[in-house]
């Protein structure tokens, strides 16, 4: 998945958080987007996703040399952070199946649960996990999944160390298969990428 950003701009009441972004992602690097706290980093994967409008500027999208539609992205796109949830009242398998069935995920259930090292939980509702777990298993849904395009949000932020080497092996073993960008100020995250970009750039 390419995604090319011309003359970017978002502003709140009259403030600008960026304006005259221009970047372009290329199919199979990893990107991290760094600043400072309100600087604009989650705006900026929600406006990548198609799901926050931009003030200005335009957002063209291609996958295997196509030309995709904003109205169509979201079909190509896996997306979680610290502000997305997942049913509560399921167990991790009902969830797996769930969401199967919008995203397929490239591996089977079993192999599934084994690579998150979740098999304790496999039958326990949602609602009794950590935070930590919880996030890993909205991590691991959107690094399966049949999507071009993976957006993080602070991907490590509820994790212990461990699950902070998990997360970094997962991401490595993606290689260039996908496109990710990872909004984080986090040292081992940022390690992780290609290519970081800093929003202040563009305030």
């Amino acid at each position: 998945m390419n995604i090319k950003l011309s003359g970017i701009g978002k502003k709140f009441a009259k403030e600008w958080l960026f304006r005259s972004l221009n970047y372009t992602f290329e199919s199979g690097n990893k990107y991290a987007i760094t600043g400072y706290n309100g600087s604009g980093k989650t705006t900026l994967l929600k406006i990548i996703a198609a799901a926050t409008p931009t003030n200005e500027g335009t957002i063209q999208y291609t996958f295997n040399q196509q030309a995709i539609s904003e109205g169509n992205i979201y079909q190509y796109i896996a997306w979680t952070g610290p502000y997305t949830g997942l049913p509560s009242e399921m167990t991790l398998e009902e969830i797996y199946y769930f969401y199967h069935k919008f995203k397929p995920i490239h591996l089977s259930l079993k192999d599934f649960i084994e690579r998150i090292k979740l098999e304790s939980a496999r039958n326990k509702s949602v609602q009794n996990f950590s935070s930590g777990m919880k996030q890993k298993l909205q991590i691991a849904l959107a690094l399966y999944s049949d999507s071009a395009l993976i957006l993080l949000d602070e991907p490590s932020a509820n994790f212990d160390q461990h699950n902070t080497a998990w997360l970094e092996e997962e991401i490595n073993t993606i290689g260039n298969k996908k496109t990710v960008i990872i909004s984080s100020n986090q040292a081992s995250e940022i390690a992780l990428c290609d290519e970081v970009i800093s929003i202040e750039k563009w305030k």
